[in-house]
């Protein structure tokens, strides 16, 4: 479904599980975030065996570890897919992740450990549009928010991305800036067109 840049040569490959309804995230047989070099790119289809990650803490509780992984059906029917399983939350941006969302700085969203979430990723449909500023960010402008969003994704950025486009959005690991409180981020990892 997605895959998101991290540090170095790693990615964050993020996928929903039609069977079960669920989304994770496929960490490799050992734990460890896939190189960008892993096969499995945005949009692909596959049969997938995995198990659950043990000891996995929340808000990160989809992480799972690929065993075994086959091309299945066309993209086209991707986005069918999310539209007819998956949760996808509709409305303001701040119904995202049970509403846990605030925004520390004035700017960028993000969730602190004393108000958690019990995921790390969602499917949004955007009540509004999306506009990518200069800083490589999407600045998403309601009547009582107003953010911008980090875009970690692979695609080729959209100078706007319409209301009503269904996005995924994840949370950062936690991480802090300037030595303050350590948060998990909003990001933005792709959209479904």
């Amino acid at each position: 479904v997605s895959r998101t840049k991290m540090s170095g040569d790693s990615i964050c490959v993020g996928a929903f599980d039609v069977d079960n309804r669920r989304n994770i995230r496929l960490l490799n047989a050992l734990g460890h975030n896939h190189s960008a070099n892993f096969p499995l790119q945005i949009g692909n289809v596959a049969v997938a065996t995995y198990i659950n990650r043990a000891g996995a803490v929340a808000p990160h509780t989809e992480d799972v570890l690929l065993q075994t992984h086959s091309p299945c059906i066309s993209e086209k029917e991707v986005i069918s897919l999310i539209n007819q399983l998956a949760n996808i939350i509709e409305g303001p941006i701040t119904n995202c992740f049970g509403g846990r969302l605030f925004s520390p700085d004035g700017g960028a969203m993000a969730i602190r450990r004393n108000n958690l979430s019990d995921h790390s990723v969602c499917f949004w449909k955007a009540n509004r549009e999306l506009i990518l500023n200069r800083f490589g960010k999407y600045e998403y402008r309601a009547e009582r928010v107003s953010t911008t969003v980090k875009y970690v994704g692979f695609q080729e950025p959209l100078r706007l991305i319409p209301a009503g486009t269904v996005l995924r959005l994840s949370l950062s690991r936690w991480w802090n800036i300037d030595d303050r409180e350590k948060y998990c981020w909003l990001q933005l990892s792709g959209w479904y067109l």
